[in-house]
């Protein structure tokens, strides 16, 4: 019965057969769409001040900070392989028109760096 329908016996068995998966089992499309839509879902906008949401695509809207275009700060402690990223920089720019200052090298910020 547990074979039958995939279902495993034990918790270890379970991360035994995730282990097994790989960037060719989770980057499909069909399982990129269903991260994607899982993420819409799971979003939860707490606030929408003066109907700052959705963006407008007329008004110049701006990313700054030295994390608003890296990739390896958005990892943190996630062990996996990502299929692809996106910064907030990119999602930004796919949607609205933006402007882009890193303001500080690092996020120490120890002197800033604005034109």
């Amino acid at each position: 019965m547990f074979y039958s329908q995939n279902y495993t016996r034990t918790p270890e068995e379970t991360a035994a057969l995730a282990i097994k998966s790989g960037p060719k089992d989770v980057c499909t499309p069909a399982n990129q769409e269903l991260a994607c839509e899982v993420a819409r879902q799971g979003i939860v906008l707490l606030k929408n001040t003066e109907g700052s949401l959705p963006l407008s695509p007329t008004a110049i809207k701006a990313a700054i900070g030295p994390n608003a275009n890296v990739t390896k700060t958005m990892i943190g402690n996630y062990q996996g392989v990502p299929c692809n990223y996106t910064t907030p920089l990119q999602g930004l720019m796919a949607l609205v028109a933006t402007v882009y200052q890193s303001g500080c090298a690092d996020v120490s910020c120890v002197t800033a760096q604005i034109d």
